[in-house]
């Protein structure tokens, strides 16, 4: 009984020397903060969290108008790029956009690469349509059919593969564009459509406006959610101030 009590009381003493040993050299126990919360803004009377990045290819997903602009439903979640905070995922769902969701075109679509056919020479991706409101839109008479300049891309009724984008611009179809004074703008600048260029993630990137800019022989690629690739014809402030970070010459 001694021995037990003498060990028992021992470890005690031990602990409380421990203690006063911590105190006295001014020690002390901290433990990791909470990790913060996500920033919450109010997106058309909606909560949702600002994004700088967005998937890769975000126009590949099931996507409707609301209120005015796309939002692209990715992996259970809402992207939506709003006028007054950018790109944002919507934290509630409004109605508009779970009615869409269980619609039998959400349940049944499953995102993965358009498939590629060649239209007259020009590489171009098959569609169901074109976007809503297409009838108003510009268009001129092309290979026997109508092409419509939507959003900065052509949509061209094609009779051996029905709807399609044009991947890349035809000629024809450039020199209407310029003559007809038909412009392109993403995010206030002139821009113009490019076509993915070849080994892209091999050059310069900085991120810009929820996706990357990428300069390429003195002109900035970007994939714009609504216009697909296209290049800058007007130098935004934010890349003008990155082009002289990555020292390059202005063209």
């Amino acid at each position: 009984m001694s021995a037990i009590f003498s060990l028992g009381t021992r470890s005690a003493l031990a602990a409380v020397a421990g203690g006063l040993l911590l105190a006295s050299t001014g020690c002390t126990v901290q433990t990791a903060p909470p990790p913060a919360e996500p920033r919450v803004v109010m997106v058309e009377d909606v909560q949702a969290e600002p994004v700088t990045v967005v998937p890769e290819r975000i126009e590949r997903y099931p996507h409707t108008t609301y209120r005015g602009e796309i939002a692209y439903h990715v992996n259970g979640r809402w992207y939506y790029r709003s006028r007054e905070r950018g790109w944002v995922i919507l934290r509630q769902e409004p109605q508009e956009l779970a009615r869409f969701r269980t619609s039998l075109y959400v349940q049944s679509s499953v995102p993965r690469e358009s498939p590629v056919v060649v239209v007259y020479g020009t590489p171009a991706e098959r569609v169901t349509a074109p976007p809503v409101g297409w009838e108003n839109s510009a268009r001129v008479r092309y290979r026997n059919s109508d092409a419509y300049y939507i959003g900065g891309r052509w949509y061209f009724r094609s009779p051996e593969h029905g709807w399609v984008v044009l991947r890349d611009e035809p000629r024809e179809l450039g020199d209407w564009r310029r003559s007809s004074g038909a412009t392109l703008r993403v995010g206030g600048y002139l821009v113009e459509p490019s076509g993915q260029p070849r080994d892209v993630t091999r050059y310069p990137r900085v991120p810009y406006a929820g996706s990357f800019a990428y300069l390429i022989d003195g002109r900035w690629y970007y994939q714009s959610a609504d216009a697909g690739w296209v290049v800058f014809r007007e130098e935004p402030r934010e890349l003008s101030r990155r082009r002289v970070e990555l020292g390059s010459r202005r063209w």
